[in-house]
């Protein structure tokens, strides 16, 4: 430029070129007129229109192809890249992962310079900070540089490679720089890597580019790849052994998964596997496959994915499974929400040991034909009336007292109900049942069971065997088999509904000596002994137990149903109170506190 600030015009060739690659596009042709003013105000330059179209002309016979727009102007229509080719550039590097955040900006600026200024603009950036995550390795292209002349010269490169800490940063994870015998660079997974080996050992090694530190280039020649156990890499192959850059060698492995869900297969491995289709809708897929490759691959599509061989990842993943079963099952809500869809895939609910309070009720299953409730809190079952498709139900060790909505269930065959607080069986009445399982509930009236309209099974605990009449049953159901299982510990319903000895605390005396002979007794001085010795003595449960029974005369059926739960779990907590009441550092205690015990004898 000279020192007016005008170019001298022998530059107007390649102004008018670089004007037309900024300004122009098939959308945004130019007329001569505009072209000259962008180059008077932009260059300097001063051209008539008609030297601007000789200019043009040129252009076209150099090989540029301009082409014209009737009444529109013309625009550059050749170009290094399509609009879709430069796209496909710059959005690879936006989700490159391994470039720094600055230079990939850098690099897409560069890319978006190779189209019109209208490409520019259409072009919307992907921010670092929009990205899950990005390497912050500032010396990514200082080392793709650096390693593509040791491969193409076939030097060995020294470095030391690390791993990320809780800290986010690098940290070494070999105890020296090892010698290596790059390969080939390959970028996979979002991540660049280098095929190499370690120069001690023999087999390949994936390193990835943004843990690669300290690195230094060599003169000594590399190993040859023929001298490692590898052979040779043939690209593709060796992606498809490894879809995920881990380290080792290929093992066959042959894995089972629907038609529909093939993808996963092709996603990992392409098109190196076979497959045979099987009569039920899956197809088996065998390929040569790194190990640990396999392995996260199945973890990762463990819901489509069964490994058939080798047995040694079967173990593996099993083990895996497991662990991962526990940790997400540590909770009530992690175990009913496992239960819950377990029955909306197969229609049975299986609640077992933990706690669901009113969730079960507030859930809709399409189909529930069978309901399974042992070890938990369920104390309301109106819930059940919304599935008339029940055949079996099943309510063991739970706190709950009015069965009638069972009464609703149309296709109910089997019923078990052992240990809750059931009192009342009248919703037996007129019910037809295969099977039905009654023991250790707290029920009063068993005539119910005589006037149903069928059952061929029965089974029974041997309280409650003491208490019906055999004869009166197979009469009423001539087909009837009866067990009385030992097993099935009944108590009697008299105990579970009948309130403590009144009286408190002189009460207590009675309950824990309980030899039937009159007495008098120190009640004041009983009372605070009492208020002092019960908290020591028995705990906090155990001690709300003793004061509602003993003072406050419940009976354990009221106190079960005000707990929430099962009757006979205070019937046992009833009988360790008085265990420990009865021990001689409790008992010779409370003796001190009778006034007289019987006739007319002095205590």
């Amino acid at each position: 430029m000279r020192e007016d600030g005008y170019e001298p015009k022998r530059l107007a060739l390649l102004r008018i070129l670089q004007i037309l690659e900024e300004y122009s596009d098939c959308e945004h042709p130019m007329t001569q007129q505009e072209i000259a003013e962008r180059l008077e105000r932009d260059y300097g330059i001063f051209l008539e229109r008609k030297a601007i179209g000789r200019n043009i002309q040129l252009l076209n016979d150099a090989g540029f192809e301009i082409t014209s727009r009737e009444n529109r102007g013309v625009y550059l229509s050749s170009r290094r890249f399509e609009e879709g080719e430069l796209r496909l550039l710059i959005d690879s590097v936006t989700f490159s992962r391994h470039i720094p955040p600055k230079y990939a900006d850098e690099l897409i600026g560069k890319l978006r310079s190779c189209g019109s200024k209208y490409f520019g603009k259409s072009v919307h950036l992907v921010r670092g900070a929009d990205l899950l995550y990005c390497s912050q390795s500032k010396d990514i292209f200082y080392l793709i540089e650096l390693l593509n002349d040791a491969i193409a010269n076939e030097w060995q490169v020294c470095f030391m490679y690390n791993a990320y800490g809780v800290d986010k940063k690098l940290h070494p994870v070999w105890e020296s720089v090892q010698t290596v015998n790059p390969y080939r660079l390959v970028a996979a997974n979002n991540n660049y890597y280098l095929v190499g080996n370690i120069d001690v050992y023999d087999n390949l090694t994936n390193f990835r580019l943004d843990k690669i530190t300290q690195i230094e280039l060599t003169d000594k020649p590399r190993k040859n790849i023929r001298d490692t156990v590898a052979g040779t890499i043939r690209l593709g192959a060796y992606l498809a052994a490894h879809p995920y850059m881990l380290t080792g060698e290929p093992v066959h492995i042959v894995a089972r998964l629907e038609k529909k869900s093939i993808e996963v297969a092709i996603d990992a491995f392409g098109d190196n596997f076979t497959l045979s289709e099987e009569d039920d809708g899956t197809v088996t897929i065998s390929a040569q496959v790194n190990e640990e490759d396999a392995y996260y691959w199945a973890l990762q599509n463990g819901d489509l994915v069964e490994v058939l061989q080798p047995q040694s990842l079967r173990d593996r993943l099993r083990s895996a499974v497991g662990k991962m079963r526990r940790k997400y099952l540590q909770t009530d809500a992690d175990a009913y929400g496992e239960a819950v869809a377990n029955a909306k895939r197969n229609g049975d609910l299986n609640i077992a040991d933990h706690s669901v309070r009113s969730r079960i009720g507030k859930d809709d299953f399409s189909r529930l034909w069978r309901l399974s409730l042992v070890n938990t809190d369920v104390s309301d079952l109106s819930f059940v009336t919304k599935y008339r498709g029940l055949k079996c139900v099943r309510i063991v060790n739970c706190p709950a007292v009015d069965f009638s909505p069972v009464a609703e269930l149309p296709k109910l065959s089997l019923l078990e109900i052992r240990t809750t607080n059931l009192t009342s069986i009248a919703f037996l009445r007129g019910k037809k049942l295969e099977e039905l399982i009654l023991s250790d509930n707290p029920v009063a009236d068993f005539s119910p069971l005589y006037e149903m309209k069928g059952l061929n099974y029965l089974t029974i605990g041997t309280e409650t065997a003491e208490r019906l009449d055999f004869d009166r049953l197979r009469a009423t159901y001539p087909e009837i088999k009866i067990s009385v299982r030992e097993e099935y510990d009944d108590i009697a319903p008299e105990h579970l509904l009948r309130p403590a000895p009144t009286g408190y605390p002189s009460n207590v005396l009675e309950i824990v000596f309980n030899d039937g002979q009159p007495f008098t007794a120190d009640e004041r001085g009983l009372e605070a002994f009492l208020r002092e010795h019960i908290p020591i003595r028995l705990t906090e449960e155990e001690a709300d137990f003793f004061y509602r029974r003993f003072r406050d005369g419940k009976s354990c059926l009221e106190i079960a149903i005000d707990r929430g739960i099962p009757v006979s779990a205070l019937v046992r907590q009833e009988y360790v109170i008085l265990r420990k009441l009865r021990h001689p550092c409790s008992s010779k205690l409370l003796a001190k506190f009778f006034l007289s015990h019987g006739e007319n004898e002095e205590v």
